[in-house]
């Protein structure tokens, strides 16, 4: 809840995954379901707090509210949802994470870009944007295809990567070691169990 001293972001966009999955997993593995996490690229801007310690990139300070930096805050909490998938994965429960690209959406309302500047500038980006964001992004039809196709796709059709990129595994070009680290996947479970139990959400 908000005011519990957590940065919003990381409880939406993180520690709300493992409360679900933590009371599906029976459920899921009986039933040989799949849980798919809509991570992203920017996970890449996640850095440990202190250089060679990965756990330091979840340190209390980085999680805390209110964040320093909404960027950085995204790419932990991106970078969470990839590590939530490769713990389910070692927990016996077929899990995936994906980037969906940059994708038009009403995200892109710029309500801080040039604010200072007032409505009438922001009303400019506004037709600017929506002239060329379908040059270079994808469709919301084609933002959330990675998803649908690792939803209904039969299991022995799928590679076995954890991350996917445009329909395709991309384990191969996941450069962060951070997204790579079992044990920092492990690390971030238990952290998100003691959160979870520290406000009786067991």
């Amino acid at each position: 809840p908000p005011g519990d001293g957590l940065e919003p972001g990381f409880q939406v966009m993180h520690l709300s995954h493992p409360l679900l999955t933590k009371r599906l997993a029976p459920v899921l593995k009986a039933c040989q379901g799949r849980v798919i996490n809509v991570a992203s690229e920017g996970h890449h801007f996640a850095t440990p707090r202190t250089p060679g310690e990965p756990t330091s990139v979840f340190a209390p300070e980085r999680i805390a509210a209110p964040t320093k930096s909404s960027l950085l805050s995204y790419g932990h909490n991106k970078l969470a949802n990839i590590l939530h998938a490769r713990y389910l994965r070692d927990d016996g429960i077929a899990a995936f994470a994906l980037h969906p690209g940059a994708v038009v959406t009403s995200i892109w309302t710029f309500p801080y870009a040039l604010g200072f500047l007032g409505a009438p500038v922001r009303a400019i980006q506004r037709v600017v944007f929506d002239a060329t964001a379908s040059l270079v992004m994808k469709t919301a039809e084609e933002g959330v295809s990675t998803v649908v196709y690792l939803a209904l796709a039969p299991l022995d059709h799928l590679d076995s990567d954890l991350y996917w990129i445009n329909l395709a595994g991309a384990d191969a070009t996941m450069a962060s070691p951070l997204a790579r680290s079992a044990d920092l996947a492990r690390h971030l479970a238990e952290l998100s169990d003691i959160l979870l139990a520290e406000r009786g959400l067991e």
